[in-house]
């Protein structure tokens, strides 16, 4: 949901825990898990911006349109039928994994959402897991003896 002050609102994304995991050298998950929110609120505010201007010229409104309030429409309902469809899939016991991946800022990462049940099957909430798979990604050959990489 897009509120007044044009911020994404009830996204499912919490950053209570975020400053925990990013005391332990752990960015990678909410740099993306932010990122897609950001780049919604980046959308939505330059069409505020834009839909302050007075004048303009059809054409100009029709390219405002076009290059601004179309890409932020679908940022925002992306973000929106992603999470209703998942939880919908989730507390009907439809499903139990729903999984993504993305191109990020350079970046390649894979999102799982679980659903969190009981010992009787009964819905309890969603763990999200994202991890940044740019290095995995890029790996070419084998490695099929014991190497670790040198400490910093």
């Amino acid at each position: 949901m897009v509120g007044a002050d044009g911020e994404v609102k009830g996204t499912g994304h919490d950053d209570r825990h975020t400053p925990g995991i990013e005391r332990h050298g752990i960015s990678g998950p909410s740099t993306v898990m932010w990122g897609k929110d950001d780049e919604a609120r980046a959308f939505l505010r330059e069409l505020g911006n834009a839909l302050a201007e007075t004048g303009g010229t059809a054409g100009e409104w029709q390219l405002v349109a076009r290059t601004v309030a179309e890409p932020a429409l679908a940022a925002v309902e992306e973000m929106i039928f992603k999470e209703e469809r998942i939880l919908s899939d989730f507390r009907s016991g439809r499903q139990d994994v729903a999984e993504f991946w993305i191109e990020f800022k350079g970046r390649f990462a894979h999102i799982r959402y679980f659903a969190l049940r009981d010992e009787k099957g009964i819905y309890l909430g969603t763990l999200e897991v994202t991890q940044d798979l740019t290095r995995e990604r890029a790996l070419q050959g084998e490695r099929r003896r014991l190497e670790y990489e040198s400490r910093a």
